[in-house]
């Protein structure tokens, strides 16, 4: 790949993935994976914090590809967008596809990249070839990965505990009402605002479900954790407003309760 390559790429990383951005993601997501009290040391962390983090990396690249069009009217200052040359792009994103799956089996397991990893890869594959399907759906299929992450990390199908699935599903949530308030012009959508509340009142019902979880074994922690749900949901309701911008917000609640949850597996 020639220097000019070398520094598009070097550029597109700094712009589409900050540091400040997409470094807390992978936490956020390992933060969800140990949940279910699962053990690991702390270089396991460390390599499944790097390997979540090329996860990241290779769909976003995937993403940015499929939305070239539609970037090119909403966001023409972007560095892919100005790239006339896509086509080593686009062997990146095949190279990096190709080395998450021998990572993912080698520091993971062999089952969870071909039972998880490949499907996921294949169904948005499918998805991205795939037109007429209205935007705001496909925005929310395409957020299935972060689920799968988290259902990757934390050792697969066979590891899925109670614990973990509700983990999910505020992972899910968290990301799915954070893209409807991120993006204006998706919540504008035809079905875009009834999405939103949709997915605002399962993630509020996660919330409590998170409390309702540790009651009887964690009474003091399950009213804080049931105080919180209900100061969430109140800040839910200010987020969703026309012109809200403070939609960052949404994933502290999430952390929050992701952390209690860890702690207590834990203890």
């Amino acid at each position: 790949m020639s220097n000019s390559s070398n520094n598009r790429l070097r550029d597109y990383v700094a712009e589409r993935l900050p540091p400040g951005q997409f470094v807390p993601l992978p936490l956020i997501l390992l933060l969800a994976s140990l949940v279910g009290g699962r053990e690991i040391h702390l270089g396991g962390l460390a390599l499944q914090l790097g390997l979540a983090l090329s996860w990241i990396f290779q769909f976003r690249l995937c993403d940015d590809l499929h939305d070239l069009e539609r970037d090119r009217k909403q966001h023409p200052h972007r560095v892919l967008v100005r790239t006339q040359l896509l086509a080593k792009f686009r062997w990146v994103a095949g190279l990096v596809s190709l080395g998450n799956f021998v990572a993912t089996g080698f520091l993971l397991s062999w089952t969870i990249a071909f039972t998880l990893l490949l499907p996921l890869n294949l169904m948005l594959a499918v998805l991205y070839r795939t037109g007429g399907i209205p935007r705001v759906v496909h925005a929310q299929i395409v957020l299935i990965k972060y689920p799968v992450f988290v259902l990757m990390l934390s050792g697969g199908i066979t590891g899925l505990s109670a614990e973990t699935g509700i983990a999910i599903l505020l992972i899910h949530f968290t990301f799915a009402v954070y893209e409807l308030l991120h993006d204006s012009s998706l919540r504008a959508e035809k079905r875009g605002e009834t999405t939103l509340f949709i997915n605002a009142l399962a993630l509020g019902s996660v919330w409590f479900l998170v409390a309702g979880r540790t009651i009887s074994t964690h009474p003091i922690a399950a009213m804080g954790l049931a105080f919180l749900a209900v100061t969430a949901c109140a800040l839910l309701s200010q987020l969703w407003r026309p012109g809200a911008t403070n939609h960052r917000r949404v994933f502290f609640p999430a952390i929050l309760q992701l952390a209690v949850l860890t702690f207590l597996s834990s203890s």
